[in-house]
């Protein structure tokens, strides 16, 4: 598949671009991650990443393959919906760090391969990197026998130090309710030497800070709209569950779907540029709405971006230097394409 990139800006790494100028890369397939720094583009498509040049889009790298090996990765398979849980990269540090099954690869930049670091604990995953440790996630039964997804520490040698954040899964497997929208997980992201952490579905839509040592340091707190939840959502998650993580098992458990009556308040969030853009379940005919805050918590604005969505979830998007930048599908022509917001 093709992936084309079509540019809507002018800014000054891509000053050469006019507003239709179009890049074709022909070899992501599935992207699942977008990234950028000053000088390339970064698309993970498990179990390859692809790093562009942001001045010709010539491809300068290919980083990956699937196996065991070094260089190599595995998709973990605790999570069929976030799929950026079971293979994420990030950029920490002036280095390029993907988190896969069992293990955290180190790339510079521009895809040197560096080193590996290996952890026993096979089915805690997306890890990044923060100080001279590590922050990841696993799911596991606590000691009422319920599953929680809790936030550890960890070493340099990726072995748990402390679980700094917990939530109590909405869906208990097996026999429990499967609620489809809530139980998405728990998301965060690291900025400088802080961890920011909240979970959807969480009372509140509260997002708690932490410093290295996995004290709190305070909460990013807000009153959110929730949208109601139509009957033209319920079919849309359901189709995608029964066509999808659900497809061989559906009969099992259809019976056991829940809905809120009420989304969420916050959908996802991303921090950069010294802000936290929060994406909410609130539309409107701008597009979703994106509340901004600095980094202690302050209100700033309110914007709308029209992020495009495939099936329940967003296309692959990223926010770098007062733009919010999405790969998105076109099913005719089979290719991608990057459209690109200013964030006003």
């Amino acid at each position: 598949m093709r992936l084309i990139l079509i540019l809507f800006l002018m800014m000054s790494s891509f000053a050469s671009l006019s507003g239709d100028t179009r890049a074709v890369f022909q070899e992501p397939v599935n992207p699942t991650q977008l990234l950028m720094d000053n000088e390339r583009i970064y698309v993970a498509d498990f179990p390859f990443i692809y790093i562009y040049s942001k001045t010709d889009f010539s491809l300068r790298a290919k980083l990956g393959g699937e196996g065991e090996g070094p260089q190599q990765f595995q998709f973990h398979p605790g999570s069929l919906v976030n799929k950026t849980a079971a293979f994420n990269i990030n950029i920490r540090s002036g280095q390029l760090v993907v988190s896969s099954q069992g293990k955290v690869s180190f790339y510079s930049l521009d895809g040197t391969y560096e080193q590996e670091v290996k952890t026993n604990h096979r089915h805690d995953h997306r890890f990044s990197l923060i100080g001279d440790k590590y922050a990841g996630l696993t799911s596991r039964r606590g000691g009422d026998n319920l599953f929680y997804i809790r936030l550890h520490l960890y070493n340099s040698a990726l072995k748990p130090e402390k679980s700094i954040f917990q939530f109590k899964r909405f869906s208990q497997p097996p026999k429990g309710d499967l609620h489809v929208i809530y139980d998405q997980g728990v998301i965060y992201d690291i900025h400088g030497r802080q961890l920011f952490v909240t979970a959807i579905g969480r009372e509140g839509s509260v997002i708690d800070v932490f410093d290295l040592t996995g004290n709190k340091s305070h909460s990013v707190t807000y009153n959110y709209e929730t949208p109601p939840v139509t009957e033209q959502d319920r079919l849309r998650y359901l189709d995608f569950y029964r066509a999808g993580p659900l497809k061989y098992v559906w009969d099992r458990f259809k019976k056991q779907v829940r809905f809120p009556s009420h989304f969420p308040g916050l959908r996802d969030f991303r921090i950069h540029d010294e802000k936290i853009y929060v994406l909410t379940f609130k539309k409107s005919g701008k597009g979703s709405q994106v509340v901004v805050f600095d980094l202690k918590g302050h209100f700033l604005r309110k914007v709308n971006i029209p992020l495009k969505e495939k099936d329940i979830d967003l296309y692959p998007y990223c926010i770098f230097q007062g733009h919010c930048f999405q790969l998105m599908e076109n099913l005719e022509e089979e290719y991608w394409e990057l459209l690109s917001w200013p964030i006003q």
